[in-house]
């Protein structure tokens, strides 16, 4: 639940940013690629240099993969008769062959980074939407006629309609 909204979060943000429904949907692409791009599986944290090894961090994609895996391989032990062939042991040993980042994971760790991210997302899409320039119609609550009981509102009462109570 929490990964699909830190994933629609992104999508708000995108959507906040962009002058038109087509725009944002033009950006979503290079977005979605970047995060599969930088999940950890393609593209590891350690392999990138020093201005780019922050990208995975924001990955989506990533954190959710990386939460599935510490939760399904976490504390486990594997028992195989096979001495011929190099296997792990535990699931930590299987975690660290992915990546070292996925060896030091944790659940709590998985949960508060795309709680972050859904978090950094709701904070730029409200500040990107105060900053345009739209402006939207403002609803007025309805007036009464006093003797009949109905709305009155740019058009006169339809015989037959139904009266609103007070």
């Amino acid at each position: 639940a929490l990964h699909s909204m830190a994933s629609q979060s992104l999508g708000l943000l995108m959507s906040s940013v962009a002058s038109s429904s087509d725009a944002a949907i033009a950006m979503m692409p290079p977005v979605i690629v970047a995060c599969n791009l930088f999940n950890g599986f393609v593209v590891t944290e350690e392999s990138l240099s020093f201005p780019f090894n922050w990208l995975p961090r924001l990955s989506v994609i990533r954190w959710a993969w990386e939460g599935l895996m510490v939760n399904e391989f976490q504390g486990l032990k594997f028992v195989t008769d096979d001495t011929k062939r190099i296997c792990v042991a535990t699931g930590q040993e299987a975690l660290a062959r992915i990546s070292s980042i996925f060896e030091k994971s944790t659940i709590k760790g998985v949960l508060l980074a795309q709680g972050g991210i859904l978090a950094a997302c709701y904070w730029h899409t409200y500040f990107a939407l105060c900053r345009t320039n739209l402006r939207f119609a403002t609803m007025d609550a309805p007036s009464f006629i006093e003797d009949e009981g109905t709305p009155r509102g740019n058009n006169s009462p339809v015989p037959g309609q139904a009266t609103v109570t007070k």
